[in-house]
């Protein structure tokens, strides 16, 4: 299911922890109907932005279900669990520009045209 243009929604549900142990975390790549529109307000209006500017991406973390968010330890508050976060790490050139990005992504946040 692609969320939007370039992101799909397994992209967005990966993780490596939950793939050990489907049973266990099985809400993990079956989220809710909320938790898919969370993800895709995510793509379409974060993360197509970054990528126009920056590159192709795939998230490292974005959606973590109730139950891998607790045994990973996560936030109790964490907006992974509502799909309302994504984690990537942007390296060009053997170099770290993470940093770079985000301070695009909040200068910039004017050119955000939020799409539903």
């Amino acid at each position: 299911m692609n969320l939007s243009t370039n992101f799909t929604l397994s992209e967005f549900t990966s993780s490596e922890t939950a793939k050990k142990n489907i049973d266990k975390y099985s809400e993990q790549f079956n989220p809710s109907k909320q938790i898919i529109e969370n993800l895709k307000f995510g793509a379409v209006n974060i993360a197509e932005l970054i990528r126009k500017e920056w590159g192709s991406f795939s998230p490292t973390c974005a959606y973590r279900c109730s139950k891998l968010n607790r045994d990973i330890k996560g936030s109790e508050t964490s907006m992974h669990v509502t799909g309302e976060a994504f984690d990537e790490t942007f390296i060009v050139e053997g170099k770290n520009i993470s940093a770079k990005v985000f301070f695009w992504l909040v200068a910039n946040r004017h050119r955000i045209h939020l799409q539903n």
